[in-house]
């Protein structure tokens, strides 16, 4: 037990290390992204009403992995901010749209996200499908910095769950 514990130390402090973060890319190289907007406001503290991202959404006319990025940015605003529920529609209306896009990569990681949210609610068996399903559109995408981060996530809430035969498979997968 203490050498999985030991393992999953090591994996927690890697995760640290690397981040997962769709680009989008402005029209014009010289005026920022919306997606740069959004991690500008983030990184200042600020942020948009809802009725206000949306209408800038809707004005950018974005392509579909621009606005699923933006809407993920924008949610993990949200969740920085612990507003949980706002963030969770602003996930759900991303993984929308990448998926009906067919962009797995971006699925997967706003279906990371949302298993965070399901985390920070007390939902251990919600979090837990959600990072399921997070690694598996990593695996289907080719992204191992996401299939990383979901299995070490699915490793996390297996600890709480005392669920150690999840908590082997999740590092595994890790591997």
């Amino acid at each position: 037990m203490n050498d999985q514990f030991n393992r999953f130390t090591l994996f927690i402090a890697l995760l640290a290390c690397l981040c997962v973060a769709p680009e989008a890319k402005a029209s014009n190289p010289a005026e920022p992204s919306l997606l740069e907007q959004s991690r500008q406001l983030r990184e200042q503290g600020l942020y948009r009403s809802a009725e206000q991202t949306l209408s800038i959404l809707e004005q950018a006319r974005l392509e579909p992995a621009q606005r699923a990025a933006f809407q993920r940015e924008w949610g993990l605003v949200l969740l920085g901010q612990g507003r949980l529920t706002e963030a969770d529609q602003a996930f759900d209306e991303g993984l929308e749209t990448a998926s009906s896009a067919g962009l797995e990569r971006l699925a997967g990681a706003l279906l990371n996200d949302k298993g965070t949210v399901a985390a920070a609610r007390g939902a251990p068996a919600a979090a837990t499908s959600l990072f399921g399903r997070a690694l598996e559109s990593a695996q289907l995408s080719g992204d191992p910095v996401l299939a990383f981060t979901a299995a070490l996530n699915r490793a996390r809430i297996a600890i709480e769950l005392r669920d150690i035969g999840l908590f082997e498979s999740s590092l595994d997968a890790a591997l």
